[in-house]
């Protein structure tokens, strides 16, 4: 038995008596090891975080505060229409992308020769490992495309809380790089707001300008079409209407007076014809009043004063009598006939005049709606003329829409790492490696406690 085994083992039959002040040493003795396993983490973290606080890569953030401000020309100069715009949460997530816009990158790209500076050209850690080790061919320049993906990992676009303001900034490891370039990014933003704003208005003026030229031409289309019309249909001499109406006046107070004489004169035909069949055509008021028939009359009269038996004369008389009747009612029946031609004329002239006023009121309904639509066009060419005007006006005056409330400043500290988390980091960690040391003893506690 050596010397370390005597030691612990107390020898054959000897009884081992425990003490107070045995186990206090005891307890003690675990406490003083405890302590100075955990002080031996506790201080080896924190002096590695102290050696490696100085080498730690710096981020510096140079960040400028800009607000969206409305597009039109009376919001870009009153602020407080500005805290009244519509913008939803889209619009404003939509804006803040176009500060990452391949135009506004490529601006910091060409003004900062991003190409040829180390931190934005020089391949990745991971890149670099496998070129080293022959797995990937030799160093290759970036491409452009490259370059603006990182660039854009260097940027910085926030919204503050739920308002219009937005930052919008760059970081490096040089402050000075990151202020120069949050300037040019922030100066790039706006003045591509202003391009892309102005290369809008000119196609909204190529656009007004060639509505225009086809408005005019279709105005003067519309104009010629309406003289052509009223030429063509005669709606040109305004004198043809009235004498067309005169005429309808005139013609028509005449038809109706050949219509009564017509009736009169074919009632009265009727009337001696009927006379004539039942022979009482002499009681009629035409043949009474007829002063040949009452010659022939007193003729006959004179006659039958002299003989009693009816002489040749008599009978001469008496046919001449009959046939002046029978001319009477022929020359009613003819004047009747004459009157019924005439209304009939009149009628057919009144028809043709209707018909001429019927064609220069289609005419006239033609005009209306070809003199409407030359209305719109000059209506349209009108106010196409003064969107043009205006927009002629307003193209040299674009402006922003965002207002610069600060522009980005030189960063006098970094924003990683932070002092103050650093160190409650490395207190925790320190913590955490003095209790990694005591492991076996904590897991001992911890099995007891779970028996309880």
């Amino acid at each position: 038995m050596d010397d370390l085994t005597s030691r612990r083992l107390p020898p054959v039959g000897q009884t081992i008596r425990f003490m107070p002040g045995d186990l206090l040493r005891r307890e003690a003795h675990v406490d003083a090891a405890v302590l100075r396993r955990f002080v031996t983490g506790f201080f080896l973290v924190l002096c590695v975080a102290v050696a490696a606080w100085p080498v730690l890569p710096r981020r510096f953030e140079a960040i400028g505060s800009v607000i969206l401000r409305p597009t039109d020309r009376e919001g870009q100069s009153d602020s407080a229409l500005a805290m009244r715009q519509p913008l939803d949460d889209n619009a404003v997530q939509s804006e803040m992308d176009l500060v990452s816009a391949t135009s506004v990158i490529d601006a910091v790209i060409e003004r900062h020769a991003v190409a040829a500076d180390p931190e934005f050209a020089t391949p990745s850690l991971l890149a670099d490992l496998a070129r080293r080790a022959g797995w990937t061919p030799g160093p290759v320049a970036p491409t452009q495309a490259d370059l603006r993906e990182r660039v854009r990992r260097h940027l910085v676009v926030a919204r503050d809380r739920r308002s219009y303001t937005v930052r919008v900034g760059f970081w490096s490891a040089d402050p000075a790089k990151a202020h120069a370039v949050a300037q040019t990014l922030v100066s790039a933003y706006l003045d591509d707001q202003v391009t892309r704003k102005r290369q809008a208005a000119e196609s909204l003026f190529q656009w007004l300008e060639l509505r225009v030229a086809l408005l005019r031409s279709k105005e003067q289309d519309s104009a010629q079409a309406v003289e052509d019309f009223m030429t063509r249909s005669g709606l040109v001499d305004r004198g043809d209407q009235i004498s067309l109406d005169a005429q309808l006046v005139t013609l028509s107070q005449e038809a109706a007076l050949a219509k009564a004489r017509s009736i009169e004169l074919t009632t009265r035909a009727a009337t001696l014809a009927t006379l004539q069949a039942s022979n009482g055509l002499d009681g009629a008021p035409e043949v009474l009043a007829s002063t040949t028939i009452q010659a022939l009359k007193q003729s006959l009269s004179a006659a039958l004063g002299r003989t009693v038996v009816m002489s040749p004369e008599q009978r001469a008389i008496t046919e001449q009598i009959t046939a002046e009747s029978s001319r009477i009612v022929r020359s009613a029946t003819a004047e009747g006939e004459n009157w019924s031609r005439r209304e009939a004329a009149l009628q057919a002239q009144i028809r043709a005049i209707r018909a001429a006023l019927t064609e220069r009121q289609k005419a006239t309904m033609v005009l209306e709606r070809l003199q409407q639509e030359a209305a719109n066009d000059r209506t349209a060419l009108s106010d196409a003329l003064t969107r043009l005007k205006g927009q002629t006006a307003s193209g040299g005056a674009q402006r922003t829409d965002v207002e610069v409330v600060s522009r980005p400043e030189m960063p006098r500290t970094a924003a990683f790492p932070s002092l103050p988390l650093y160190a409650l980091g490395t207190l925790l960690a320190a913590c955490l490696a003095g209790a990694a040391l005591n492991g076996r003893l904590l897991l001992g506690w911890g099995r007891r406690f779970l028996e309880l």
